[in-house]
C-alpha cells in the first residue's frame, strides 16, 4: 500500500491549541495521511516547561481519531523518545545528525531516519531503523540539488520498501511520479496544506 507522511510545518506549533487542532483536523480530512511527524525544533527538552504537552497530547488524540500513525522530531533525539513514551507516539524521527541515537530506541516504538543518500538509508536500515525519508526528490527551496527519479529507481527493491520520497512533493503531479517509483510511499509538508 502507497502511503503518504504529514511533516507538520514548524508555524503550526506557534498556532494557539484551538487553531493547532483545527489546521491538523482538516489536513487529516482532505488528504488522509498514513502517517504525521510532529516538529518542534525550537523547543528544548521535555521536561522544560516550554514544551507545549497539550499540544503533543492533542497531536496524539487526532491522530488516533484519524487513524493515522503519529511520530515526534523534538529538539535533541532524547527529547523526541521522552516524549514519544510520556504521550504514547508510535514512534521517533530522527534527523539526519542524530543516526547514532538509533539504537537507543526501544524496539516497542517505530523508527524514522532523515536520510539524503542511498548510503545513509542503508547505514540507518542496519541500525535498525525502520523507515526512512530520502530527500530531495524534487527541487526544493533552500536544499540541496534533487537526486532525482531515475536515483530512486536505481534503488534496490528492499530499500524501496523502506523509504519515503520527500522534498519538492507539492501537488498530485508529483505524488503521481512517486507513485510510478514503487516506493513505500511519501513525505511532505507543502502537499498537505494545499486545500
Amino acid at each position: 500500500m502507497f502511503e503518504s507522511y504529514f511533516i507538520i510545518p514548524e508555524s503550526f506549533v506557534d498556532l494557539s491549541l484551538k487553531e493547532f487542532k483545527e489546521c491538523l483536523t482538516q489536513v487529516f480530512k482532505t488528504h488522509t495521511p498514513s502517517r504525521a511527524c510532529l516538529r518542534q525544533t525550537n523547543l528544548s527538552s521535555p521536561t522544560n516547561p516550554a514544551i507545549n504537552f497539550s499540544l503533543c497530547a492533542s497531536f496524539v488524540h487526532l491522530c488516533a481519531a484519524f487513524k493515522v500513525v503519529a511520530y515526534v522530531n523534538l529538539k535533541t533525539p532524547q527529547d523526541s523518545l521522552d516524549c514519544a513514551l510520556k504521550h504514547g507516539f508510535h514512534g521517533v524521527h530522527l534527523k539526519s545528525n542524530a543516526l547514532d541515537f538509533a539504537p537507543k530506541i526501544p524496539k516497542n516504538l517505530q523508527s524514522f531516519y532523515s536520510a539524503h543518500s542511498v548510503e545513509q538509508v542503508q547505514k540507518a536500515l542496519d541500525l535498525g531503523i525502520d523507515f526512512c525519508t530520502l530527500s530531495p526528490l524534487f527541487a526544493t527551496p533552500n536544499k540541496p540539488p534533487p537526486l532525482g527519479l531515475d536515483y530512486f529507481k536505481a534503488l534496490s527493491s528492499i530499500l524501496k520498501a523502506r523509504i519515503f520520497a520527500l522534498g519538492g512533493i507539492i501537488s498530485t503531479n508529483e505524488v503521481d511520479l512517486v507513485k510510478t517509483l514503487q516506493i513505500k510511499g511519501f513525505a511532505s509538508i507543502r502537499y498537505f496544506l494545499n486545500p
